[in-house]
């Protein structure tokens, strides 16, 4: 059974398969997340500019890290509107991106 786990230490630090971040629709995420951009390559910066991730609740944005981080991936995960967020959502994001790592057989999450 694959493992879900909340964290709050740095995100470089985190040793797991799949880095689940969520984004609120309108929130600056590089701001949010300092390094988050430059750990994929730039990839975040390109799909934030071309409206590839916007936020929206439950859409994923998936990439390999980099550069030292010890997460094999990153996940933008969409989480909606900031004012709508609560524990319920919380809950159905953490259950989409658990699904999604599934589907890539990918055994550690975190979130």
């Amino acid at each position: 059974m694959p493992s879900i786990r909340f964290v709050t230490i740095g995100l470089a630090s985190v040793d797991t398969d799949l880095l689940v971040v969520p984004v609120f629709e309108g929130e600056p995420l590089p701001e949010a997340f300092p390094g988050l951009d430059t750990a994929s390559g730039g990839e975040i910066a390109r799909a934030l500019a071309s409206g590839e991730i916007r936020g929206r609740l439950f859409e994923f944005f998936v990439t390999p890290a980099s550069g030292g981080w010890k997460a094999g991936r990153i996940a933008v995960a969409g989480a909606g509107k900031a004012g709508d967020f609560d524990t319920e959502r919380l809950r159905k994001l953490a259950t989409a991106a658990a699904l999604l790592a599934r589907g890539r057989r990918l055994a550690r999450v975190r979130n």
